[in-house]
């Protein structure tokens, strides 16, 4: 598979590189439009939060497309999931998707433009959850409603791969410490699109990535005080999953644009995990801003990186694809 925009760091000065990264290249002109749609488009001001959520909806919808997607809707305990496949899926495997959105917004609905394509590409079916959002319903509300949807999902299927975009990835990890903690089945594989370790958000990259990306800083400060009730949570590694042991976790691969403000915060969970033994891999992409698969239908790029976490996804199947 040839992805020549893609860079593999593997070493402790990401922060150096892409710093030195930012003054030699010109920002992809399509990156370019997308962020000032982004910037222009992103719900904000004096909203209720059911406004909010409407509004982000709306905008998200103009950058989806439904891929040819056939949607089955799931009642769990608490939340909702939704089953969804395209021509290309085959059943037996399965992607569990966690959508991102600060755990405040955000659907299955919200993200079919990643989960169409990244079905179709992995050949799988994928099972997304709509777990309950802050602040109705603060920690530990998404992550046992994700937890719930991962043991519903191990009744279905054997072959079962994780993936989760920006709060979602960390719910995905999270989920997967409480399964390994319980001493039950491991996913076979983990995707973390634009993911973080942690809610307390003051990596370096914040500083200066800011104005290359798209989430502002007074968002990523709110969020902590938005999702938890009780601050001396935060550590605990359901919420902030790099605080947790990442011994025998599956293969995981993280992908991150080299213009997020993110970007530090999740090559330091990538760090951690390799510290503790865990197979992974971080790949950064040049001139992507936060959660650009999401946005795949403006840029080649979003497709491109969805097509590596596919091939990522079936390499780590136990049953290989022919």
């Amino acid at each position: 598979m040839s992805l020549p925009i893609v860079l593999i760091i593997s070493n402790p000065i990401l922060d150096n590189e892409i710093k030195k990264l930012n003054h030699c290249f010109v920002m992809n002109k399509n990156i370019e439009r997308l962020l000032l749609k982004l910037k222009g488009g992103s719900p904000v001001g004096e909203q209720t939060m059911e406004e909010k959520r409407e509004a982000f909806s709306k905008f998200y919808g103009s950058f989806q497309t439904e891929q040819n997607c056939t949607l089955k809707e799931v009642e769990l305990p608490k939340g909702k999931g939704y089953w969804v496949t395209t021509p290309e899926s085959e059943e037996n495997r399965v992607i569990y998707f966690i959508h991102g959105g600060g755990f405040t917004v955000g659907s299955t609905h919200d993200h079919l433009e990643l989960i169409g394509r990244l079905a179709t590409a992995a050949k799988s079916a994928v099972f997304s959850v709509d777990y309950r959002l802050a602040p109705e319903h603060q920690y530990p509300a998404a992550f046992d409603d994700c937890f719930d949807g991962a043991l519903w999902l191990s009744e279905k299927v054997s072959q079962i791969g994780f993936a989760g975009i920006s709060g979602g990835g960390m719910l995905a990890l999270s989920v997967i410490h409480k399964l390994k903690a319980l001493k039950l089945p491991l996913p076979a594989s983990c995707v973390c699109f634009s993911t973080v370790g942690t809610l307390d958000l003051k990596g370096a990259s914040t500083t200066y990535n800011e104005a290359r990306d798209w989430v502002p800083k007074r968002r990523l400060a709110e969020i902590k005080n938005i999702y938890l009730s009780n601050l001396d949570e935060l550590n605990h590694p359901y919420v902030s999953p790099i605080h947790g042991d990442f011994e025998n976790f599956p293969p995981t691969l993280f992908q991150a644009g080299d213009a997020e403000a993110l970007l530090s915060e999740g090559f330091t969970l990538y760090e951690k995990m390799r510290e503790d033994g865990a197979p992974a891999n971080f790949e950064v992409w040049r001139d992507m801003i936060h959660c650009w698969q999401i946005f795949s239908k403006e840029i080649p790029e979003g497709q491109k990186a969805i097509a590596s976490a596919a091939h990522f996804i079936l390499e780590h199947f136990p049953v290989k694809v022919a």
